[in-house]
């Protein structure tokens, strides 16, 4: 038995540096905040200077950390200076323009936090006057400082790894009361908590820095820790201080008496909701419609996780080590009954993440975010099959030994489940990539060559661009789009060749409905340059 133990308390450890390092390298799991719309629209061409310029995206939107300014092709300010949400509208921004600008091309490049917390940055550019559109891409300040972005994921990862060692306190307050006064459960309970309050106060830091594309050299700016603690993020993460300082004494301090456990287990369930709240309420969950479903549905999954992992450390790393068997006997079934309930929640609120994430039933063989979803239900069918033998011991009441081998084996595959969840949350969702709705258009390149472009969705707003050519080749390539019956264009866009040998653009802007022109310049050498112009239809 003690090899069993030995290993999965490897293993638990292995998982806090692997959750770390699959966040902190990794990049961004999904689209945050895009632009839904623009006034001007990008690459639009006007008689005169509009009075103002506002961007309207398909979220709420934070300007503190941020700005919205607009430049000339010399890099003289346009603007007032004055950034501001018209009439009141979280999802937009404005800028007043100075009076009588001259024809020219001006450049609208603008910084915002997400609803999610990430921050995104973009360029919108128009024309004023008879003047050509300049194509060039105008320098953009990073996202995010690139050692910060990996601080804030490695310490959010921790936050994690923190309420699962945490999560096994309900153990100790129900039905196993003298592990309080366990050393070693003690230290594991405690471990957690204290990763948890640390992780929440560097997180405050951090999204300041992280959110205005500062260095550690601002960690400690007072305008930027300022500026969080009046956002939702900070608000949120300033409760879970609070909460998590009243668990701590709850959990930690003198046993209740027996007469009073009922009002103490109350408070604890209430304050730990609370705790789980604060984790929904500051990621992707946040800003998905409808928002109190899937706030509900994140939070219920990660109590469901936190209960059934923390009770298995404690089950693996104290309970099962002590003589005590009657004692074991005693708690084992509770556990037991409790598991069960808990993989049966996070197979119900995982099933409704993967469909409200996944475009279509395809994408679970077409995308790795698909595919890394059927890994994860393989292995919780095991597990349901491994627990479910558990329990018929524990029915029995005999087999000590059998039991300990099969919590041990469990353990050790809610810890690959849980890498694999760790790995999940970096991949893009199916519904960010190419689903239905889509629209495509061949084109010949000559010599039995051929692209097709597909654009997803076929509405305007942000799309995304896929190339596919016959047969795979890796030219070097330029697109461009445009809307010549709006005066549109030609907007570059830039591709990223993928994995499967295709070019894609993500959070592409296609403000307009019509019929878009993708003009493709295909060098396959310094002596074949093929000119190609493909035509969709954008509703």
């Amino acid at each position: 038995m003690e090899p069993v133990i030995r290993a999965a308390r490897g293993c638990l450890l292995g998982l806090a540096l692997l959750f770390g390092l699959q966040l902190a390298l990794a990049g961004a799991a999904s689209a945050h905040a895009t632009v839904a719309r623009s006034d001007p629209t990008d690459g639009a061409r006007l008689a005169a200077a509009p009075a103002q310029v506002s961007i309207t995206f398909d979220e709420s939107v934070d300007i503190t950390l941020g700005y919205l300014r607009v430049i000339d092709t010399t890099g003289k300010r346009a603007d007032t200076g004055a950034v501001a949400h018209p009439n009141g509208r979280a999802n937009t921004i404005a800028v007043s323009l100075r009076a009588s600008l001259p024809p020219a091309t001006y450049i609208e490049s603008w910084r915002v936090v997400s609803a999610d917390s990430h921050p995104v940055a973009g360029t919108i550019r128009f024309v004023v006057g008879n003047g050509q559109l300049d194509a060039t891409t105008p320098a953009v300040s990073v996202v995010a400082d690139r050692t910060v972005r990996v601080a804030v994921d490695v310490v959010r990862a921790l936050s994690y790894v923190g309420l699962v060692f945490f999560g096994g306190a309900w153990l100790v307050l129900t039905v196993w009361p003298a592990g309080r006064s366990d050393g070693r459960a003690r230290r594991i309970l405690s471990g957690g908590w204290v990763l948890l309050l640390v992780a929440a106060a560097a997180e405050v830091l951090l999204q300041g820095v992280y959110g205005a594309g500062s260095g550690f050299g601002h960690l400690l700016d007072g305008r930027l820790i300022g500026s969080t603690s009046r956002s939702a993020f900070g608000r949120l993460h300033a409760l879970r201080l609070v909460l998590l300082a009243a668990l701590g004494i709850v959990v930690f301090a003198f046993p209740t008496p027996r007469r009073r456990r009922g009002v103490e287990q109350a408070l604890a369930a209430a304050m730990g909701v609370g705790v789980l709240l604060t984790f929904s309420g500051t990621g992707h969950d946040a800003v998905v419609d409808p928002r109190w479903l899937t706030i509900v549905s994140d939070a219920t999954h990660l109590a469901a996780v936190s209960t059934w992992v923390g009770g298995l450390v404690l089950l693996v790393s104290v309970l099962l080590r002590r003589s005590e068997d009657a004692e074991v006997a005693r708690v084992v079934p509770v556990f037991s009954r409790t598991a069960a309930i808990c993989v049966t929640v996070i197979t119900v609120t995982g099933t409704y993440q993967a469909w409200r994430q996944l475009g279509s039933v395809s994408d679970l063989a077409d995308t790795g975010y698909g595919r890394l979803i059927v890994v994860k239900v393989v292995l919780l069918a095991a597990l349901v099959a491994i627990a479910a033998g558990s329990r018929r011991i524990v029915g029995r009441g005999d087999g000590l030994a059998g039991l300990r081998r099969r919590v041990g084996i469990e353990t050790a595959i809610a810890i690959v489940v849980l890498a694999v969840t760790a790995v999940l949350v970096t991949q893009p969702p199916g519904r960010d990539r190419m689903h239905t709705g889509s629209r495509s258009a061949v084109v010949a390149l000559g010599s039995g060559r051929s692209v097709t472009l597909r654009v997803a969705p076929a509405t305007h707003g942000t799309v995304v661009l896929r190339l596919t050519f016959t047969p795979a080749q890796r030219p070097a390539l330029t697109l461009t789009a445009a809307l010549p019956s709006a005066g549109i264009g030609p907007l570059p866009v830039p591709l990223v060749r993928q994995a499967d040998g295709a070019y894609t653009a993500t959070a592409v802007v296609l403000p307009q409905s019509g019929t878009w022109s993708f003009d493709l310049v295909v060098r396959s050498s310094a002596f074949d340059s093929v000119t190609a112009t493909a035509q969709v239809r954008i509703d």
